[in-house]
């Protein structure tokens, strides 16, 4: 993966809160970081140092995000590294939108009208590369959007919430090792037992 990001070298993760952590398996070194409030860095050291996505903070969504339980910020969610693409990743801002980039974090999309605004798991899977799998706490606020699936690496989603209707608000999500269509959810009745752990778990058979 080539990496285009503005230099930020040497001046480290202006955050104290880091949010989220991935390596990227095939890149011997690259860490990908998100922090709160929501921004999206990068190391090819292995941490040493980071450079910053500096395009993450001109996105047209960026006005609308916001973690309810504190308005004046929000934070990145997730990180999912792409299997079809090593150029590509993907963050889920909590709360507002998934966003993409597709150039190895140079630049970023906005979020596509009718994705996820509040993904709680974004996940990939290598024996479906392209697919994104979203546990999501959407249908507190839009009725059916419990789960969510994309086919096109975030383009346009298939949104499910058949036999989630006590449950509705997912917060977690695992997919099993060898199949992507085995997905087990955490789920909770509504945001405030979600956070208090009354979890129930639900299996997401495959629709798509």
């Amino acid at each position: 993966m080539t990496s285009y990001h503005h230099s930020d070298q040497g001046k480290g993760i202006r955050s104290a809160h880091v949010t989220f952590v991935v390596p990227q398996p095939e890149k011997e070194g690259i860490v990908w970081t998100g922090t709160e409030p929501s921004a999206v860095y990068y190391s090819e050291d292995k941490g040493e140092s980071w450079r910053e996505c500096q395009s993450v903070q001109n996105l047209q969504s960026k006005v609308n995000w916001q973690f309810p339980p504190r308005p004046y910020t929000s934070h990145v969610r997730w990180i999912t590294l792409s299997y079809s693409d090593p150029s590509a990743v993907s963050v889920s801002i909590e709360f507002g939108a998934v966003i993409r980039s597709f150039d190895g974090g140079y630049t970023w999309k906005n979020r596509p009208f009718g994705s996820p605004l509040d993904a709680h798991t974004l996940l990939a899977h290598p024996n479906q590369p392209g697919t994104l799998f979203a546990a999501c706490g959407d249908s507190f606020m839009i009725k059916g959007h419990s789960y969510a699936e994309s086919h096109d690496e975030g383009e346009t989603w298939n949104y499910d919430s058949e036999g989630l209707e006590k449950h509705p608000y997912l917060y977690n999500m695992v997919i099993h090792h060898d199949d992507p269509d085995e997905k087990l959810v955490a789920a909770a009745a509504s945001p405030s037992t979600g956070a208090s752990r009354f979890a129930f778990f639900y299996h997401i058979p495959k629709k798509w």
